[in-house]
């Protein structure tokens, strides 16, 4: 049913946007921003495709490659805009012009916490619908289900390699760990480790957390110290490929996945063409 489903998204994916306009019931909002500017999306869509067309051609026929950064816990202007930055009192140059270059997509159905997010945004559909509304900060035992059709899925239907690296946070359940969700290779934690950053002495000294670290915390009830274990060396990382088991590894800043000076988005190119040796062609 998934496969199915995967292939009728890809056809439409694939449909121009006039017609698979006509198939999707957008919410009140759209339909009223369609109308003050129907006409410039159309004509902005036409530039676009040829834009496409033209680096089809010059690119061997391949599409380009998309490269997406989510960034958890940020203010709507802390990036991107110089006008908004001057707000936030500090100038971010280079992913400004990184913003101007490409094209920003300011509409879609998420929260303002992480899961539903990231759900959304692999989904395209409501988080609430399946499930994923709300935001998980322990080992919570259920995810994202596999019968959910993700974008990942759909960009390897039309012959992507899908590489993931970073925070997950969309389940602990294997269904719904990144390489069975359409991603060849993968580099994450199974479940969500934020809350373990809050569990010791600098956060404390944030006061991000009551009753932990020294400057706020009653030792008078305190015997000894033995179960005070750093939180932070609790994180722990798995890796894999499409469809097989994880691997626990232990990361280190800026370095490998397997202890090797090799850099982590070399291996994950790597790893992803060894995964998908028929598009190894496609990075």
């Amino acid at each position: 049913m998934k496969d199915l489903l995967a292939a009728l998204a890809v056809i439409a994916f694939a449909a121009s946007g006039q017609a698979l306009a006509a198939d999707i019931v957008h919410d009140a909002e759209y339909y009223i921003a369609a109308a003050q500017n129907g006409k410039s999306w159309k004509a902005e869509d036409k530039r676009l495709d040829q834009e496409l067309a033209e680096f089809r051609n010059n690119n061997g026929g391949k599409p380009p490659n998309i490269f997406y950064i989510l960034i958890d816990d940020i203010g709507f202007g802390d990036l991107g805009s110089e006008t908004l930055n001057s707000i936030r009192g500090y100038k971010t140059p280079s992913i400004n012009q990184f913003a101007r270059e490409g094209m920003r997509m300011a509409r879609m159905y998420t929260e303002p916490s992480c899961t539903p997010t990231r759900v959304a945004f692999m989904t395209g559909r409501q988080p609430y619908r399946n499930g994923m509304g709300n935001t998980s900060v322990d080992i919570s035992g259920f995810g994202l289900a596999g019968k959910e059709v993700t974008l990942a899925e759909i960009l390897s239907k039309v012959g992507y390699n899908t590489v993931h690296i970073g925070k997950w946070h969309m389940g602990d359940i294997k269904e719904a760990w990144p390489t069975f969700q359409g991603f060849d290779y993968a580099a994450f934690p199974i479940h969500q480790q934020g809350q373990l950053t809050i569990f010791h002495d600098d956060a404390a000294d944030e006061e991000v957390s009551v009753g932990i670290g020294k400057n706020n915390y009653d030792d008078r009830f305190t015997i000894d110290e033995w179960l005070r274990t750093d939180a932070s060396s609790m994180v722990t990382g798995v890796e894999a490929v499409r469809g097989g088991s994880v691997r626990e590894v232990h990361m280190r800043t800026g370095g490998a996945l397997d202890g090797s000076q090799v850099p982590r988005n070399e291996r994950a190119l790597s790893e992803a063409g060894d995964a998908a040796p028929a598009q190894a062609g496609r990075r």
